[in-house]
């Protein structure tokens, strides 16, 4: 029960984030709620704290007599400890979601510390979430990422790992910074790491430079396509450990920002099969470099959100959309050239199933722009 509470919330969260008001109250009542009514998202997002607390007290209640999962359970094996880790874990991120409201500073304060006092902390370095189902090489029960992005189960290239590419954008974050980083995420062209420009057509008259043959694929047997069996990541370490890093700076939480910070570039250096990962994500973070070098840094919360977008590339972009959304960070982070406006996408629209199925609710809702119509955490 307690897991499931957990990651109720953590859907729940998902949910919030793309859509904003959502049916919370009245969901998964099956017959009873066929037409569940929408609740405002700040009260799904409060909804879903209280639910994690209820989680926790659960798998806390039932101590060493109730029923526990053991290898049955595909995040951690039966371990209540990171259970309750990665439900303070969700907690903070939901709570930090909200740090740019006006106001909200006191309310956030108040469920951080109940999570300080519960005493389980938070996810740290060696305790990434991941989910594995038992995922074997055969159709339909490889890893949902390998057999998308790069092969089937016959051992076919697939046409998504030769149509996806880097941007140019992400290259030069990589390149310009000397991050060792970008040699197990992509492979070279000509010893050269290549990308494209977001949104340029392919029957531009550039096209023959942006061709995907000339372009950096994805690196296989490195840091993003491990194997056909890989574990499917739901938390990074090191996106709790930047979580943290965030929260100290704010003065959320005791410890040094800076520390957590460190040690969450070396999570993803580790992560991403670095080699002599510690030392060179050391290296890398003692360059007097903005937004590399914890004390270089004149924004230290941009400085966090840069390094959480880097550790996150191509793991878990729904992450860095929304603290790009929440704090505009990365400051450049370029629109598409085939932007229909100067906006970047502010949330995702209602789709045509809910429209469907429980149409009333949705245009109670309003007019809804994907542009202007923000998330209720989304301030800036």
């Amino acid at each position: 029960v307690g897991i499931a509470k957990i990651m109720k919330a953590y859907n729940f969260q998902i949910l919030v984030d793309a859509y904003n008001n959502v049916p919370f109250t009245d969901a998964l009542k099956n017959t009873a709620s066929l037409r569940p009514k929408y609740d405002g998202g700040q009260a799904v997002y409060e909804g879903s704290l209280a639910l994690i607390d209820a989680g926790i007290a659960a798998i806390k209640s039932a101590g060493t007599s109730g029923v526990k999962p053991g290898s049955d359970d595909i995040f951690f094996a039966g371990n209540m400890t990171l259970w309750i880790k990665f439900a303070n874990t969700l907690k903070l991120r939901m709570l930090l979601r909200q740090s740019e409201i006006p106001g909200r500073t006191a309310y956030i304060q108040t469920e951080i510390a109940k999570i300080v006092a519960e005493g389980s902390g938070f996810i740290g370095a060696g305790e990434s979430v991941l989910s594995s189902p038992g995922y074997v090489s055969s159709t339909g029960k490889l890893n949902p990422f390998w057999e998308r992005y790069y092969n089937d189960a016959a051992g076919a290239i697939t046409a998504y790992y030769r149509a996806t590419r880097p941007t140019v954008y992400v290259i030069n974050k990589y390149v310009n910074n000397t991050d060792p980083r970008i040699a197990r995420l992509y492979s070279p062209i000509g010893g050269v790491y290549k990308g494209v420009e977001l949104g340029r057509n392919t029957g531009d008259a550039q096209a023959t430079l942006y061709k995907s043959n000339v372009l950096s694929p994805f690196l296989p047997l490195g840091g993003l396509l491990k194997s056909a069996t890989q574990k499917s990541v739901i938390m990074l370490s090191s996106e709790s450990l930047f979580l943290q890093a965030e929260a100290a700076q704010r003065g959320f939480i005791t410890g040094s920002a800076e520390t957590f910070y460190n040690s969450g570039i070396s999570e993803s250096f580790v992560y991403l099969g670095v080699t002599n990962a510690a030392a060179a994500a050391a290296t890398y973070y003692a360059q007097p470099l903005q937004n590399v070098n914890f004390a270089t840094s004149t924004d230290k919360i941009q400085a966090i959100i840069f390094q959480k977008w880097l550790a996150l590339n191509s793991i878990s972009g729904w992450e860095s959309w929304n603290d790009f959304r929440r704090t505009k960070f990365p400051v450049d982070n370029p629109l598409s050239l085939a932007a229909i406006g100067t906006k970047h996408p502010a949330r995702l629209l209602y789709p045509n199933s809910e429209l469907g199925t429980n149409g009333e609710e949705v245009t109670k809702q309003g007019t809804i722009s994907p542009f202007d119509s923000k998330v209720f955490w989304d301030k800036k």
